[in-house]
């Protein structure tokens, strides 16, 4: 802050000159727990100067006055784990997610970083400075393809010139088989991390006992993936800070919420998202629903909204600035008609009146993605004998799906009916691995998506070769997208021109395509309830059981690849 800011500031305080903006209502003070009526709050620029007792000389001709009456003022809400990586590229998601109360978004960039690479992830870091929200980034993990598979997704130099960058807070989640086997190169990073005041970020799922507090000796410093309020004390009692997931991803709010009765301290407990749907964001939901449904659940109010606020802010350092109402802050405020309805009237956001009544005040500020960031997806040309199962034997191994994003291992004769290929295209070469799978149910047709977990590479379900190989064409002439076909015809598609992740048309255009891509699949006979999720997780490495990726099938419990044929 220079010189001349702060005597302005001094200025306002000491009643010297007005306010640009006073809010008036009953303040809920974080810092204290307390609801203190009849408190005034004045902001200069994007800084608190005052709250407490009205007094005239706050206000001017130009000041802005708020009068919320008996409405509750408190801080702007944090989403503390989310991931830009689902059809919503970042100046959408800060300009929709305004209204909702979330003033501060910080996100992983794994999958950002197999896009678009290190010059395009620091691009788009640049070009978040004139947003009217507050964004902010952990660097990405070591390794891309599988956490258990040597492969740095970026050297140790460019390593160092992301986490150096003022808008990145940490190491993004890091999975605890690769702590717990002393991977020398996620440890370095760990410590490179820790050496700048930031924060590695965990992914526990499954870890219990040792396995946890060597983590947590390692420098982890939180975990998301706590499913049960077991789960979520065992590792408050470790000192991690305990996100609880509550979004379009998973929903563990419920199961965790026996915790609220343990008598246990709440001020390391954060409530996130995991992320957050297009659909969600039109409706005008995302954390404001999340804490809404923690107060519905029986949790405090002011635990609740501490929880999205304040806690998340010092897990991360940044409650010099974010996170509280008091003098010397960052003008982030809510107002909400009373502690228990969590229905922005306001929202403020770096001292400037963004959002009143779900309704977003400022235009959304492009994000400054690379040009070329659809990554050559337009080079590619495939056949139906791509799309060949290699067998050897009769009997193989099958990718089950189900409900959520959890697969399992299966052995069927590869011609069983119910039975789909399944395929991962290797992003950099074009060159897919197919195997079969069950649960998808599709009886015809084929589906296509251009990014997929931790690699980002484009997946394929489908019947046949002919099928797959339309659809897969139809993606890559797109440069990055979603399509859905059946006999030569594009029954729904989805334009994805932004690293094949995300799309630069309004939220609303997206989000109706991605409603009829799922209409369009269901109508070739799949039952999932969320068929794109699944379709994109297939991938993942971070979950049991069996996954796909370009190198082929991996069993996630034995940490080994397997081969497709069984002898």
């Amino acid at each position: 802050m220079g010189l001349q800011k702060t005597l302005e500031l001094l200025d306002v305080a000491l009643g010297r000159r007005p306010a640009d903006m006073v809010v008036k209502g009953t303040l809920l003070n974080v810092y204290s727990g307390e609801l203190i009526p009849g408190t005034t709050v004045a902001i200069k620029k994007d800084t608190i100067v005052y709250t407490g007792p009205h007094r005239d000389e706050l206000s001017g001709p130009n000041t802005l006055v708020l009068d919320a009456g008996d409405g509750v003022i408190a801080p702007g809400f944090i989403d503390g784990h989310t991931h830009l990586d689902y059809a919503t590229p970042v100046h959408q998601l800060v300009c929709h997610s305004l209204p909702t109360g979330t003033t501060t978004i910080i996100t992983e960039t794994t999958d950002v970083m197999a896009t678009l690479g290190t010059a395009g992830l620091m691009q788009l870091l640049d070009g978040l400075e004139h947003q009217p929200g507050n964004v902010f980034f952990l660097a990405p993990q070591v390794v891309l393809e599988s956490f258990y598979e040597q492969d740095p997704c970026v050297d140790r130099e460019n390593f160092r010139r992301i986490i150096e960058h003022p808008r990145v807070l940490g190491l993004g989640e890091v999975y605890w088989p690769l702590v717990t086997e002393g991977n020398h190169e996620l440890l370095e990073r760990i410590r490179m991390v820790q050496e700048r005041g930031l924060q590695p970020q965990g992914h526990t799922s499954g870890a219990r006992g040792a396995r946890l507090a060597a983590c947590a000796a390692a420098g982890i410093s939180s975990c998301h993936e706590p499913i049960t309020a077991g789960e979520a004390l065992e590792r408050l009692r470790l000192g991690l800070h305990v996100m609880i997931r509550e979004g379009a991803i998973r929903r563990d709010l419920e199961a965790v919420t026996p915790l609220k009765d343990l008598g246990v301290d709440t001020r390391r407990l954060i409530l996130c998202s995991d992320g957050v749907t297009p659909a969600a964001l039109l409706a005008g939901r995302y954390l404001n629903e999340v804490v809404q449904r923690a107060i519905d659940l029986g949790w405090p109010p002011t635990a609740a909204i501490s929880m999205v606020t304040l806690n998340v802010a010092e897990h991360f350092g940044l409650d010099h600035r974010l996170g509280g109402i008091a003098p010397g802050k960052q003008a982030d405020l809510v107002v909400l008609p009373d502690l228990r309805q969590i229905e922005p009237r306001w929202v403020i956001c770096q001292g400037r009146l963004v959002a009143e009544q779900g309704r977003s005040l400022v235009p959304a500020a492009p994000a400054g993605y690379p040009e070329d960031s659809d990554r050559g997806f337009q080079r590619w040309r495939f056949r139906p004998e791509d799309f060949d199962l290699n067998l050897d034997a009769e009997e193989v191994r099958v990718v089950q799906v189900g409900k959520g994003i959890l697969t399992a291992e299966t052995r069927r004769r590869a011609g069983e009916p119910g039975l789909n290929r399944l395929a991962v295209i290797d992003r950099k070469t074009g060159r897919p691995f197919v195997c079969l799978a069950e649960g998808f149910g599709l009886r015809s047709g084929a589906v296509a998506l251009s990014f997929s977990w931790d690699g980002s590479h484009p997946v394929v379900v489908g019947v046949d070769g002919n099928e797959m190989a339309f659809a897969a064409n139809r993606m890559a002439e797109l440069g990055g997208g979603g399509v859905v076909c059946r006999e030569g015809q594009v029954l729904a598609e989805l334009h994805l021109p932004v690293s094949g992740t995300s799309d630069e048309e309004s939220l609303s255009s997206t989000a109706k395509r991605l409603e009829a891509a799922e209409s369009a699949i269901r109508s070739l006979g799949s039952s999932l309830s969320d068929p794109l999720l699944v379709l994109q997780t297939v991938t993942f490495t971070g979950l049991p059981s069996l996954r796909i990726n370009p190198s082929g099938l991996f069993d996630v419990r034995r940490k080994t690849r397997v081969p497709l044929s069984l002898a």
